[in-house]
């Protein structure tokens, strides 16, 4: 299940560093700043699937429509299309961690960039999503899908994990955001399904 989220302040960062339940996030800092509630959504998800597995894989892509749309559906759909496929296709993967931001920036129509986060204990290389992806995407008449780079790691190789989240935060960049109608959201993640215990610090 996708949940959504209301048209947040217009608050805006520029730290290159984002606090969240005891650990220090780096983030990836562009001209315009950062969305707090955003980095709080990606912050939460990461936090959560580095608890739960001992390696974890972090998948990236963005999708590319044919036309402007006022709504979110095909990205709600393809989410839900994917997650469903995941689960189905890689036995022992019960949850599918991941979250979506949808920008307009200087073309005529939204444009969306995804992060899936993953038990890198059952799924090692994100070749097959991506090639379920690309089906899935065209089915709903979406465009391109371009690939970004993934990550394996283990939950105790600081450096890569930093490195992933520096990747990830990406999408909490405030540029893009907010050229939509009021009632239409600008990312969506997935529901939590439990509650974090004490986490790590993670910095560099």
């Amino acid at each position: 299940m996708t949940c959504f989220y209301n048209e947040p302040s217009k608050d805006v960062r520029f730290d290159s560093f984002c606090p969240h339940s005891g650990s220090r996030w780096p983030v990836n800092v562009r001209k315009g700043g950062w969305r707090p509630d955003m980095m709080k959504t990606l912050c939460g998800r990461f936090e959560g699937v580095l608890e739960q597995h001992s390696q974890v894989l972090i998948v990236r892509f963005d999708l590319h429509v044919l036309q402007y749309t006022e709504d979110n559906a095909q990205i709600s759909e393809f989410m839900a299309k994917l997650n469903y496929w995941i689960k189905s296709h890689y036995k022992g993967v019960n949850e599918v961690r991941y979250v979506w931001v949808r920008e307009l920036e200087k073309a005529k129509q939204q444009h969306y960039h995804v992060a899936l986060m993953l038990n890198g204990n059952k799924i090692r290389n994100p070749y097959y999503i991506h090639e379920k992806g690309k089906e899935i995407w065209s089915s709903l008449r979406g465009t391109s899908y371009h690939i970004s780079k993934h990550h394996h790691f283990h939950r105790d190789d600081h450096d890569s994990i930093c490195e992933a989240f520096y990747h990830i935060s990406y999408l909490a960049k405030a540029r893009g955001k907010g050229y939509k109608p009021h009632h239409t959201k600008n990312y969506g993640a997935n529901r939590l399904c439990n509650k974090l215990g004490n986490s790590a610090i993670y910095s560099v």
